[in-house]
């Protein structure tokens, strides 16, 4: 669950006697560009595509680019 009590997560990590937990990302510079031109090409699109349907031929990299 993100941006919320990461206590949660105390025993996935192996840390159950911890009192507070912080939990975040640290992302390469220019991250945020290369997300924005992912999500300009539609590859972050959350609508169901019939060509990532299961029982389809699977799709190459070169295919899928």
């Amino acid at each position: 669950m993100p941006n919320r009590n990461s206590l949660q997560y105390k025993e996935l990590y192996g840390i159950p006697e911890a009192r507070d937990i912080f939990r975040g990302t640290l992302r390469y510079q220019g991250f945020s560009n290369t997300m924005q031109l992912l999500a300009s090409l539609g590859y972050l699109s959350e609508s169901n595509e019939e060509f990532l349907r299961q029982g389809k031929e699977p799709l190459s990299w070169v295919g899928l680019f």
